[in-house]
């Protein structure tokens, strides 16, 4: 098998990838709410306050999804262009300008998601600790290497698809004169 179609075979199967990424992440994330008795230790660490689950009512745990989803559906719309992308690439179209705009999509939506971070996390965080008794409700604003490193990879990712556009521009300057 030749490289090129190495890359193409690779490109569908990460195409499809993206595509069940979507509709995944959001399952993963109603379900981590409607079981929140089970996933409430794990809310707690990503949270920074310690999750009384007896308190979270119904009405907050609709909100907390509601919050959740703020960067679910960033990260579904970037792995959408990302899909896009790949699907180009599947069909030989390595430099095309949809195949760019699908990674320059993806790069700002995890750059996008990642600097949301450390506001989701404080907004889950209240909503948390919103039926705890007065005196117990909490606010914490998480911001340390992990949120470094998501910003820094967001980043670096939105500098590669400018290196993707440039590389783009110069393959179609290189087939006209041909």
């Amino acid at each position: 098998m030749s490289n090129e179609a190495s890359v193409k075979r690779w490109s569908r199967i990460m195409s499809l990838l993206c595509k069940a990424a979507m509709f995944i992440l959001p399952l993963f994330v109603a379900i981590s709410w409607v079981f929140l008795d089970d996933f409430g230790p794990a809310l707690s660490g990503s949270t920074g306050v310690y999750v009384d689950v007896a308190h979270v009512s119904i009405t907050w745990r609709l909100v907390g999804f509601a919050v959740s989803m703020i960067p679910c559906g960033l990260t579904m719309y970037g792995l959408w262009r990302l899909s896009a992308m790949f699907q180009e690439c599947a069909e030989g179209r390595f430099f095309s300008l949809d195949a760019v705009r699908g990674f320059r999509g993806f790069a700002w939506m995890i750059l996008i998601a990642a600097a949301l971070r450390p506001i989701v996390g404080a907004a889950l965080s209240v909503v948390l600790t919103m039926g705890n008794p007065p005196g117990q409700r909490q606010l914490a604003i998480q911001f340390g290497s992990t949120e470094l490193t998501a910003v820094f990879v967001g980043l670096l990712l939105v500098a590669i698809a400018h290196i993707l556009e440039e590389g783009r521009k110069l393959s179609d300057d290189n087939a006209q004169i041909v």
